[in-house]
């Protein structure tokens, strides 16, 4: 399963397991929409290169940008997602790189996530019973953490980058 922008502002989770029926053309929207739109962040380098703005450029991630765990049980779908997040890992780390060459002041940084309590979960096909199990036994990100820690990487000074920040809650067990 992974995150597909629908026709609403909700996300919704689907099963991207090789072994799926999913149409090929929906595969590929998906990875669009999880790495293209990182791709995207060139343009705002071009931008910010031109106006002489020393910017900052935030990639939200995932934790599955850098682990794959194993699936188990309701997750087993989950193959594409951490391929896609590991992409986004890899084009973020490349534009970091390419502006450090070209002795750039644009900041690049990698915010991976964990769980977050958004409303992305009322749309998922996942077992409402194990969502709610992980719900109960731990408390997840909020979104207003995601946004103190936004926050937190722009108000580093002119010299410091926060490279990769990874915000999980602390009783998170992957």
């Amino acid at each position: 399963m992974g995150w597909q922008s629908g026709g609403s502002d909700r996300g919704q989770f689907r099963n991207w397991s090789c072994h799926s029926e999913i149409p090929s053309s929906e595969l590929h929207n998906y990875v669009n929409i999880c790495v293209v739109l990182c791709i995207a962040s060139r343009e705002a380098v071009r931008v910010m290169q031109t106006s002489k703005i020393k910017g900052h450029i935030i990639n939200i991630n995932s934790i599955l940008g850098h682990r794959i765990p194993y699936t188990i049980g309701e997750f087993s779908g989950l193959n594409l997602y951490p391929a896609t997040k590991h992409a986004v890992t890899g084009l973020t780390e490349v534009l970091r790189l390419e502006l450090a060459e070209l002795d750039s002041w644009i900041k690049v940084t990698s915010l991976s996530l964990c769980l977050v309590e958004t409303n992305i979960w009322d749309a998922a096909s996942v077992n409402d019973s194990i969502l709610a199990k992980i719900f109960k036994e731990i408390k997840v990100l909020e979104p207003e953490n995601v946004a103190d820690s936004v926050v937190y990487a722009l108000w580093t000074p002119p010299h410091t980058l926060i490279k990769e920040l990874t915000l999980q809650p602390v009783q998170e067990k992957f």
